[in-house]
């Protein structure tokens, strides 16, 4: 039943694929590209912008409690995105290599979150190099062999 249902996918691909002018498909790969280099560009610019926010408790000032409760009433992030880009632009203001590896590009946010529990100024190359070639579950078992009690609770979230 498998290889049938993988066999007429691969028919419909390839009906489609000569179907679709290849100018189309450059066209439409050149958007998605500079839709995630935008994407990359705003990532990083939240999380300097939530460091001053943090820094100096502007959401208090807007009527927020916390900086998560800003993120989520006032900006509109999911729990889990507040959360993962308040806890990386604290530990960047804490590590600053992790803050210039983010705005460089090497990485991402989301690997940035890996590591947070366990990253200090004292073992940031090592993290961060696991960070940079390593996929998110062997960062997240390397994590766990470090602190199993911060990756249990990191799961939980």
């Amino acid at each position: 039943m498998l290889n049938e249902s993988h066999a007429l996918f691969d028919l419909i691909a390839e009906e489609l694929e000569s179907s679709i002018p290849k100018s189309r498909i450059d066209r439409i790969h050149e958007e998605a590209l500079g839709a995630a280099r935008e994407y990359r560009r705003a990532e990083t610019k939240l999380l300097r912008v939530l460091q001053d926010v943090d820094i100096c408790r502007a959401y208090l000032h807007l009527g927020a409690k916390s900086l998560f409760e800003y993120c989520t009433t006032l900006l509109g992030l999911s729990e889990s995105v507040a959360y993962n880009f308040i806890t990386v632009s604290r530990k960047a203001r804490e590590v600053p290599k992790l803050q210039d590896e983010i705005e460089s590009g090497r990485l991402s946010v989301s690997m940035a979150r890996k590591i947070a529990p366990v990253l200090t100024p004292e073992n940031q190359e090592h993290w961060i190099e696991r960070a940079k070639t390593q996929t998110q579950k062997e960062l997240e078992r390397e994590v766990a062999k470090v602190s199993p009690a911060k990756a249990k609770r990191e799961r939980r979230r």
